[in-house]
């Protein structure tokens, strides 16, 4: 089955303007660059502490690591999992897929809530 998520994802890689154009419908060249829809576009300063967890092979991959660069750069402190040969939402199917990379990824959850967490 992690076989079939994967060659989902890289077919969909290839269809961003034709996914882009159905989640935004007619306003996609407006919206594209708003903050609530590209959360990257957004102004960093005092956001608390992140856990962003993506799959290098999944759709909005590129859009994540523009995230993580601008939030690092204005001081955010975070934790950036990256999933070897993983696909979007990879850590929450855990349970069904049983792929080490999602076992890795809830553990460094459970780690930075903790970390994170008001005592």
């Amino acid at each position: 089955m992690h076989q079939v998520f994967n060659a989902h994802c890289k077919h969909t890689n290839n269809r961003h303007a034709e996914v882009v154009r159905a989640y935004l419908g007619d306003r996609a060249a407006e919206l594209t660059m708003h903050p609530h829809v590209s959360p990257h576009m957004a102004d960093m300063q005092g956001l608390p502490p992140l856990w962003i967890c993506a799959g290098d092979v999944e759709l909005l991959e590129p859009d994540i690591d523009a995230f993580v660069r601008k939030a690092r750069a204005a001081g955010v402190p975070l934790t950036y999992v990256k999933g070897r040969g993983m696909y979007h939402s990879y850590a929450t199917l855990y349970p069904l897929m049983g792929d080490a990379e999602g076992l890795l990824a809830l553990q460094s959850c459970i780690s930075f809530l903790a970390l994170h967490s008001a005592a």
